[in-house]
C-alpha cells in the first residue's frame, strides 16, 4: 500500500531538522490545548511567588514545612506515570498496525479472487467482472464504514449517490443495500459474489477452482468483518479516565515541586516535560482513530482506495495479443530464442542498481564455482576453505567432458592430462589430511585404518581417482556425486 510522503520521515535528515519540523507532529495539537497552558501558568505563578519571597522560609513560615514535597516522592509518581502512558501508547500503536494489516490483507484477498476468477470464470459471459464489482463495492463501503465509525454514523447519502453515479452500484441495488446494517450488507454482498462464482463455474468448460474461489470470498468476508469490529471497539471511558487522573495528578505535584526551585531553568524544564507527557496522550488518541480525518497519523484511505481500484482494473481489463492463438507465437519465439536465466552477479547489480552511483561490492567470504553435476545445478557456493576448494576444483575439472579429437596434438593432450593429474593429486592430499584429522587411525605403529566406519573409504577413494586419471582420452566419464556434509564421493 502506498504511503503519502508527508506521513513519513527522512532518515537521512539531521535530528535538529527533524525536531524543528513541528507542523507534522503533535506539538501544535498540544499547544492548542487549554489544560497545557493552565498547568504552565500555575507553575510560573508559584515559581514567581517563591522567587519574590512570598512563601518565606521554613523558619519564618512553619506552614511551609508541611507543604514541602520530597523529590523522591515526585520521582516515584513521575516514573509510574511514564510507564503507564508508554504502555498505553504501545497498545494504541499495535492496534494501529493491526488495522493497517487488516486493510492490506482485505485488498489482497480481492486481488487473489480476481486473479482466479478471470482464469476460471471468463468464457462468454463476464461473471468475473460482475463478481469483482460486488467485491470492490464491499471494500469501498467497508472503508466508508470504518471512517464513519469514528464519527458515530453510517454511510451517508452523498456517498451512496456517488457510487451510483460512477455505475459501481445500480439504483435498485442501492435501495436494497441501504436498508441493511453493515454486517448484513457484507454477508449479502459476499454471498452474491459466491453465487456468481458458482454460476460461472457451471457454465465454464472446466470445473476447477470452485473451492479456492469460495475460500477467498470467506477470507475476504472475515477480514472485512474483523476490520469493522476493531474500528468500532473504542477505548473504555474508565481506562481513559484513569490515565487522565494519573497524568493530571503528576503534573500538579511536579509543577509545584519544581516551582520551589530557585533556578531559572525550572519553568522551561517543566514546559518541556508537560509537552512530552501531553504529547504521548495526544498521540495515543490519534493512533486509536486512524480512519478519522484531520490527523497526520490517519491512514491515507483515499490513496489506498485509488491504488486498489487501479490494480483491480489492470487485472480485469488487460488483454495480451498472444492469448488470441493460445500463445503459439510466444511459444515458438521462446523455443528458438530461449531466455537466459543464469545471470551472474554483475548482471544482477546492473539491474538492481541501474540508477545508483554506488555499486555493492561482492563478498569475499564466498566463492562461486560451476559444478555441472548430476543434480543439474549450474553453480554452487562453496566456502573459501582450502580442502573444500580443492575438492570443488577437482570435481569441476573431472566433470568436464574429455572430448576426443584426432586433430588435437599429442602435446595438448599431454598438457591436459598433466593438469588434470595435478589437480586430482592436490585433491587427494587435501582428502588425506582431512581423513587423518577426522578419522582415527588403528593401533599405534600398525598404520592400518579401522575396518569399520569411514576408514574403509580410503581405498575406494584412491581407486576412484585412479580411474579418473586414465591415459586414454576416450574413457567414459564416471558419474560423480559430492556430499559436502559427509565429505564422501561415490
Amino acid at each position: 500500500m502506498a504511503v503519502s510522503p508527508s506521513r513519513s520521515y527522512d532518515p537521512k535528515a539531521t535530528y535538529i531538522f527533524t525536531l524543528l519540523s513541528l507542523s507534522k507532529s503533535v506539538v501544535p495539537k498540544v499547544a492548542t490545548r487549554l489544560d497545557c497552558w493552565l498547568f504552565f501558568l500555575c507553575h510560573v505563578t508559584s515559581w514567581a511567588c517563591n522567587q519574590a519571597g512570598y512563601f518565606g522560609t521554613v523558619d519564618s513560615n512553619p506552614l511551609l514545612h508541611y507543604l514541602h514535597i520530597k523529590e523522591a516522592h515526585v520521582s516515584y509518581v513521575f516514573w509510574i506515570t511514564s510507564l503507564v502512558t508508554v504502555f498505553a501508547l504501545n497498545q494504541s500503536y499495535l492496534r494501529y498496525l493491526e488495522l493497517a494489516g487488516l486493510s492490506s490483507k482485505m485488498m489482497g484477498c480481492v486481488y487473489d479472487y480476481c486473479y482466479e476468477a478471470r482464469l476460471f470464470l471468463r468464457r462468454d459471459d463476464p461473471y468475473d467482472r460482475l463478481a469483482c464489482r460486488w467485491l470492490a463495492v464491499s471494500v469501498l463501503l467497508t472503508f466508508c464504514e470504518a471512517k464513519q465509525n469514528c464519527g458515530g454514523h453510517g454511510v451517508t447519502k452523498e456517498e451512496w449517490r456517488k457510487l451510483v453515479e460512477l455505475n459501481l452500484v445500480r439504483p435498485d441495488e442501492q435501495d436494497f443495500l441501504q436498508q441493511l446494517n453493515p454486517k448484513q450488507r457484507l454477508l449479502v454482498m459476499m454471498h452474491t459474489a459466491a453465487d456468481l462464482s458458482k454460476q460461472g463455474l457451471e457454465t465454464a468448460t472446466k470445473m476447477l477452482g470452485g473451492s479456492e474461489l469460495t475460500h477467498k470470498l470467506l477470507e475476504c468476508k472475515n477480514l472485512q468483518q474483523q476490520l469493522l469490529d476493531t474500528t468500532s471497539a473504542k477505548v473504555s471511558f474508565e481506562y481513559f479516565h484513569l490515565l487522565c487522573m494519573i497524568l493530571i495528578s503528576t503534573m500538579m505535584f511536579l509543577g509545584y515541586s519544581m516551582s520551589l526551585e530557585l533556578s531559572f531553568f525550572a519553568p522551561p524544564t517543566f514546559l518541556i516535560t508537560l509537552f512530552i507527557l501531553l504529547g504521548i496522550m495526544e498521540l495515543m488518541a490519534v493512533l486509536n482513530e486512524p480512519f478519522a480525518d484531520g490527523n497526520e497519523a490517519d491512514f491515507p484511505v483515499n490513496v489506498w482506495a485509488h491504488e486498489f481500484m487501479q490494480n483491480l482494473s489492470a487485472l480485469l481489463d488487460y488483454e495480451h495479443v498472444g492469448a488470441n492463438d493460445n500463445w503459439q507465437q510466444e511459444l515458438k519465439e521462446e523455443l528458438h530464442a530461449r531466455t537466459q536465466m543464469h545471470l551472474d552477479l554483475t548482471d544482477i547489480n546492473a539491474i538492481l542498481y541501474a540508477g545508483s552511483r554506488v555499486m555493492p561490492v561482492a563478498s569475499k567470504a564466498t566463492r562461486t564455482v560451476d559444478l555441472p553435476l548430476l543434480s543439474g545445478t549450474s553453480a554452487r557456493t562453496a566456502s573459501a576453505r582450502p580442502a573444500d576448494m580443492a575438492f570443488a576444483t577437482a570435481f569441476a575439472m573431472a566433470s568436464k567432458p574429455v572430448e576426443a579429437s584426432q586433430e588435437q596434438s599429442q602435446t595438448q593432450a599431454g598438457q591436459e592430462q598433466t593438469s588434470l593429474g595435478a589437480s586430482l593429486a592436490s585433491a587427494q592430499s587435501a582428502m588425506a589430511s582431512a581423513t587423518e584429522t577426522l578419522i582415527p587411525l588403528g593401533p599405534a605403529g600398525s598404520g592400518n585404518a579401522p575396518s569399520s566406519g569411514l576408514g574403509g573409504l580410503g581405498d575406494s577413494w584412491s581407486a576412484g581417482f585412479s580411474s579418473l586419471t586414465g591415459s586414454s582420452a576416450s574413457v567414459t566419464r564416471p558419474e560423480l556425486k559430492f556430499d559436502r556434509s559427509r565429505r564422501i564421493c561415490s
